[in-house]
């Protein structure tokens, strides 16, 4: 998939959708760091989308950066059409960030 979607966000560099999804592949195969850019590609391209800071949320949570992941789940749920899970996933990952836990 990652491939594919690579060759996509080649032919269409503006798409957010494409380079959400080339994140959500690259991400599955343990590419974070360029998961990560392709999400903020993603939410460059198209600010009000908070899916690319709902997954660049996920993605830090998972390495165990609460405090960043608790901001990008914050922003996610203050978006229009965000997933209620948004909010709870912030207060999971700024509580986290505040207990110091891994």
């Amino acid at each position: 998939a990652a491939a594919a979607y690579s060759l996509a966000a080649r032919a269409e560099p503006g798409n957010a959708g494409v380079r959400s999804n080339l994140g959500a592949a690259l991400e599955r195969l343990g590419r974070s760091a360029e998961a990560r850019a392709e999400y903020a590609r993603a939410a460059a391209l198209a600010p009000a989308d908070p899916q690319p800071r709902f997954n660049t949320g996920v993605l830090l949570y998972k390495a165990g950066d609460y405090a960043a992941a608790a901001a990008e789940f914050s922003a996610a749920a203050g978006m229009k059409g965000a997933d209620p899970e948004a909010a709870v996933w912030a207060a999971r990952a700024a509580a986290r960030a505040k207990a110091g836990k891994p």
